[in-house]
Order: C-alpha cells, then structure tokens, then sequence
C-alpha cells in the first residue's frame, strides 16, 4: 500500500495511470533498483546529538526505541539515527580536507579530489561491510586531513571498496573479563572487582560503568565521573593485553538499599584517544541485603 498527493501547483484536469512491476529477489543480495551508484564513505549515525525542537515528535524517539537513557535533557537537543545524523559527520570531513589543503597550499582541491581521497583513506574496518551499505569503508577524519596537509591527494585506484565478510585494515579491537568477590553482599560489605584486558590491538584506557549508590574505595589509579546519565570508573593507567586492573566498591547501606544492582559493561578505548569506547564484557548483577533485612 502507498499514497499518492496531488500537488495544486495549476488548476489542470489529467487522467494518470500507475503500471506495477514485479521482481523476484535474489538471495544476498541489496534490494532493487540496481545502479551503478554506491555510497561514498560512511561516518557514526547512531543515536547523535542534534538541534531539536522541544515540540518535535522526535524528541520521544529514544523512548520509542527503548532507549530514554539515550534523550538529552536539554532543551532544544535530541538523539536520533539514520543516515541524516551521519552525513553531516562526512559533509564535516570533507570540510576539514578543503581547509587543511587550501591553508597549506593556498587553493582548494577540486570535489573529485575531495572525494578520492576520504574514500582511499577509509577503513574496510567491520564484517558487515560491504560497497553497497558502506562504500569504501568507515571515514578516517585524521588521516585524511593529514594527507591533505602534505598534498597527497589520492587517485582512484587507491579506493578499495568495502567487501562483505572481510577486514583489509583492522580497527582497535578488545576483548575482557571480569571477577569479584561474589553475587550477594551485606550492607557496606566491600567488593574488589579485577578487569582483565585478555586482548587488545593496542594500548587502551579502561573503564566499568557502576551503580549509582554504590562507593568507589579504593584500587588501581582511577577517577570516578558521570556522562550522559551513566556513572563510570575509569583508570587513568593505561592497560596493555593481559594487564588486570581492580578498584574496591562498597555496598549501599540501610533496609531501603536491600536490591538487586547492575555492573558494566566494561568498556576499552585506545589510549591515545583515536577512537571511542567499546564493550569488552558483559553486566553483572550483584544483589544487596541491606542492614533491616
């Protein structure tokens, strides 16, 4: 089913007529039409933070998704995904290439230059990559601008398009575990949790999201913060594969504590800051007998 709007641009009277056709899909393969275009890049689009009109019927998009964790609080700001939040993040590349060549080199580059080069340097960089949902890969801001700066332009036989089931350039990649001293806990009992960075590409920072009424005591070299309403411990040592990591956590105290609390997902970034944090565990559900009980 579709609907069709009459545009009153003339006042004309016409008779139309609508001809269906019909195709069988084949198997692994995109949906029709096919074309010989393709995406160039492609940039984050997952829940990003936008102007938003505190009217908008948007603003409950995070609730729909059941994700209200997500909504900004601010008025006039909101989530959303799609391909509309990630195209600008590329339109903003694509900006800082023209601005890093014309002030190394006093002109722009040509759009076709522009283009060549954010898909040379982008990364074939996830399993479900492919030339059709993603082009040449996953945009690298960075090392563009860089060969913008030197005047390395790319050519089109350095653009490499994404293929579906193979990573030709890796991106950081984690994988962790997590112990503590158990599932139960008596009101302001202490937990020692130890995080292990089993495997990492590269140096990372760490960090575990924690409960809200439970305190941080002690541990490896840490700072205790909240973003975007999830409360976090994060150590400020860096972490190479096979390092364990532990901080001490105190149990709420009082009958009105009594309940079942969650940790984690732990989550690993590379430590030079080039990249966003990851899950490297699972939660875990610690339960808390307050002193009443």
């Amino acid at each position: 089913m579709y609907f069709l709007e009459v545009r009153p641009y003339a006042n004309v009277t016409a008779t139309y007529t609508a001809e269906l056709t019909a195709r069988k899909e084949l198997a692994n393969q995109p949906s029709g039409p096919y074309g010989i275009y393709r995406p160039s890049a492609g940039t984050p689009g997952d829940y990003v933070m936008s102007t938003l009109s505190e009217n908008d019927a948007y603003q409950t998009y995070p609730t729909i998704t059941e994700h209200p964790e997500k909504q900004g609080t601010e008025v006039w700001y909101g989530r959303l995904s799609g391909t509309s939040m990630a195209s600008p993040v590329l339109c903003g590349i694509s900006t800082l290439v023209y601005d890093a060549y014309y002030q190394n080199h006093g002109e722009f580059p040509d759009p076709i230059d522009v283009v060549k080069l954010v898909e040379a340097t982008a990364n074939d960089a996830r399993t479900s990559h492919n030339a059709w949902n993603i082009g040449s890969g996953f945009a690298d801001a960075t090392t563009a601008v860089k060969r913008a700066e030197s005047g390395d332009l790319a050519t089109f036989d350095e653009t490499s398009l994404a293929v579906d089931g193979e990573v030709t350039e890796p991106v950081f990649h984690a994988q962790g575990t997590r112990a503590d001293d158990g599932s139960t806990f008596t009101a302001g009992q202490t937990n020692q949790v130890d995080i292990t960075l089993d495997e990492a590409t590269e140096i990372a920072t760490v960090r575990d999201e924690i409960p809200w009424d439970w305190q941080v005591v002690g541990g490896d070299d840490h700072v205790v913060y909240t973003d975007d309403g999830h409360r976090y411990v994060e150590f400020t040592m860096d972490a190479n594969e096979g390092d364990t990591l532990s901080y001490f956590i105190e149990a709420p105290s009082g009958a009105g504590a009594t309940g079942q609390y969650e940790f984690g997902s732990v989550e690993a970034a590379p430590a030079d800051g080039a990249g966003a944090f990851i899950t490297i565990t699972g939660t875990e559900t610690n339960t808390v007998v307050g002193e009443s009980s």
